[in-house]
């Protein structure tokens, strides 16, 4: 399924990945207050259910971006939900269960989607510069290295290696 814009289809798919974040984590609440009469599981339990809301998270954006031909997928879905974890963490904890967090997560997903688009587009598009993995012309022409002596002897270094009895007691 084509989209027009990588950035529109990682915003979608964050969106998406927001709301359902949102309603797992609501589903959360409700069963712990039914459970423990409480309305948070703290401790052991409240963790494995923030850990299952966030792999269900991933899981559903990289599909989500896989079926919009997003490339690189897992590493943008795993950036997307992970970065409003930590922005809301950060900065929006004491508010995160107040109503307006219904808007705000899937907003804040969907820019973190695709600016994690964007950001793995980039990177992969970018050539590596300041490696030159070429030799030198007359080393490629068949001549020898010129800054690299003919034989290791010329450094005056020891040289270990299997089976040498230099460094050896």
């Amino acid at each position: 399924m084509a989209i027009p814009s990588l950035a529109v289809g990682a915003a979608i798919a964050g969106a998406v990945c927001g709301l359902a974040a949102v309603g797992m984590v609501w589903l959360g609440e409700r069963s712990c207050d039914a459970v423990t009469g409480r309305p948070s599981c703290g401790g052991g339990v409240g963790s494995i259910i923030l850990m299952a809301v966030l792999a269900f998270t991933c899981l559903l954006g990289f599909y989500l971006l896989r079926m919009l031909d997003v490339p690189n997928a897992a590493l943008v879905a795993f950036f997307g939900v992970t970065l409003p974890v930590i922005i809301i963490l950060l900065f929006l904890i004491e508010a995160v269960f107040s109503a307006w967090m219904v808007l705000v997560v899937p907003v804040l997903a969907a820019v973190c989607f695709a600016g994690s688009a964007a950001f793995t587009r980039s990177v992969q598009s970018t050539p590596a510069e300041g490696y030159d993995v070429a030799p030198p012309d007359d080393v490629a022409a068949g001549g020898r290295d010129k800054q690299r002596p003919e034989t290791d002897e010329a450094d005056d270094l020891p040289r270990y290696g299997p089976g040498s009895s230099e460094g050896q007691r």
